[in-house]
């Protein structure tokens, strides 16, 4: 027997059966375990809408927040409009939340907390037309803005420069065309509801300012560089 380091990223393909797999796919699940909470969160609200279930208490609605439903900027966007909304955004949640959460560490719960308010501003203030939002998209985009604030403090410049100028890039199409590049991928884009380009933008920023401003007023010794890369895991291999 002997050591080895296993790569979180490959441990869903790890050639191992019985007990050995759900050690791995458990140890997994702890790289990223907000992540994956907010989308069973997701998934299961969708299921419980589908049988029925009255979620209007948890939509993200201008009127609701005026009148003190404030909870609604947070539990709006684990609502979707359809399977297929659902599937894009909890994929995106989870690939961002895979190589970001753990280069965030307690900061997480704080960025998220503050990209979704800042969606929620964005939606009443660009789209007071609209009855509600719902949609992980903006959020998953904070958190791709924030990790890409980690990176940089991180010393990985090359890479943060480069994710920016695609995330920006992506805000300007959306913003020109009026609808996101996810619905043009789709084969029915009406299955997302109406475009909210804005959200996408704010959600984006309000990710990488909350980021930069937490990393900013950390002590020197906890700087986002300790958290250059995910975890090793080890475990006794044939």
């Amino acid at each position: 027997m002997s050591a080895a380091v296993v790569d979180p990223v490959r441990c869903a393909a790890y050639p191992r059966t019985g007990l050995a797999v759900l050690r791995d796919v458990g140890r997994c699940a702890a790289v990223c375990p907000i992540t994956l909470c907010m989308a069973g969160v997701a998934i299961v609200l969708h299921l419980f809408e589908q049988a029925g279930m009255n979620v209007a208490a948890l939509e993200l609605r201008s009127a609701a927040v005026a009148a003190g439903s404030v909870w609604s900027i947070w539990t709006g966007p684990l609502l979707h409009n359809s399977a297929v909304h659902l599937a894009f955004d909890v994929a995106g949640l989870l690939l961002v939340g895979w190589a970001f959460e753990p280069r965030l560490r307690r900061e997480f719960p704080a960025i998220i907390a503050a990209v979704c308010v800042g969606v929620a501003t964005a939606f009443i203030a660009a789209y007071p037309q609209l009855e509600a939002y719902r949609g992980l998209s903006g959020l998953a985009q904070g958190l791709f803005a924030a990790g890409l604030v980690a990176l940089w403090h991180a010393g990985q410049r090359p890479s943060a420069v480069l994710g920016a100028g695609l995330l920006v890039t992506k805000w300007i199409l959306e913003l020109a065309a009026g609808a996101s590049v996810t619905a043009w991928l789709a084969t029915d884009a009406a299955a997302f509801g109406v475009p909210v380009p804005w959200t996408h933008m704010a959600g984006g920023l309000s990710g990488g300012v909350s980021a930069w401003w937490l990393g900013f007023f950390r002590p020197p010794q906890q700087s986002f560089e300790l958290a250059a890369k995910p975890p090793d895991y080890a475990q006794d291999v044939p």
